[in-house]
């Protein structure tokens, strides 16, 4: 019971706070064990059917976006679960161009496979492998743009996002010496940067030889075209690693610092 304007007793429905307290919670829905606005999750099955041109396209969350080859399944990353609203909603709607209308329409699978295949024995393999798949992912993005220009807002955010990351990533693995991880985020800041002075140190324990053949090689993933080109742009800029820095990367922090020192009084 509760009390009118006038005063006088009335009577109210629990079954109706009952049903609106349901419709609150079914707002969100759980996908491997997390809560997902259920709003958001339709906003994006709607883009994944229109740009698919189907409508029995599914969504899901994982570790990485990406698309099934077979299935109409397109996943999103959990990477932007921590994001404020707004940001999220925009960097999952560009997981979602992304993977169809680049991953599922331009990227040569082929490529990819033959790729893995070459790099798996190397010493960097999983570097060779996280930077040819953000590099394709660049390129990828680029094409969205041209095919799909209502797109470019979208993966603005995204670089921004990404780039907010990969300097707190650069910044921290300079600091623990993991040489290999803060060349990756200096790689993706130099290949989105707006400016010249926005360039990080790509790989500032190399020798000056090979900072310059660096500086020469990096730029010429924007001339890349295909997913095969950019997997041979890969593939030499993590040989060209391997070749001159694998031993000063797999060195113990405290002689990486005693060569910096040596280095610093030459100079």
């Amino acid at each position: 019971m509760t009390m009118n304007g006038n005063g006088r007793r009335c009577a109210t429905s629990p079954k109706r706070g009952l049903t609106n307290r349901r419709l609150g919670m079914e707002r969100f829905m759980m996908f491997n064990d997390r809560t997902v606005d259920s709003s958001l999750v339709m906003q994006l099955s709607d883009l994944a059917q229109t740009l698919m041109r189907r409508r029995d396209v599914a969504i899901q969350f994982a570790a990485h976006s990406g698309v099934h080859c077979v299935k109409p399944v397109v996943y999103v990353s959990h990477f932007w679960d921590g994001y404020p609203p707004l940001e999220r909603e925009t960097a999952m709607k560009s997981d979602v161009g992304l993977r169809i209308i680049g991953t599922y329409r331009h990227t040569d699978r082929l490529a990819v496979r033959a790729f893995r295949h070459a790099v798996e024995s190397r010493p960097l393999s999983k570097l060779s492998k996280q930077l040819f798949t953000f590099a394709e992912d660049l390129r990828l993005e680029a094409v969205c743009e041209r095919e799909r220009p209502g797109m470019k807002r979208w993966f603005r955010t995204r670089r921004r996002m990404y780039r907010r990351y990969f300097t707190q990533q650069w910044q921290a693995n300079r600091t623990r010496g993991a040489w290999a991880d803060q060349f990756l985020a200096g790689m993706y800041l130099r290949l989105t940067a707006d400016s010249p002075l926005d360039d990080a140190p790509l790989a500032p324990m190399a020798d000056e030889a090979v900072q310059a053949r660096l500086e020469t090689l990096w730029p010429q993933f924007f001339d890349a075209s295909s997913t095969a080109e950019v997997a041979d742009w890969a593939f030499a800029v993590v040989e060209l690693m391997e070749t001159c820095c694998l031993m000063i990367w797999s060195m113990p922090i405290h002689r990486c610092q005693s060569l910096r020192m040596v280095r610093t009084r030459k100079r």
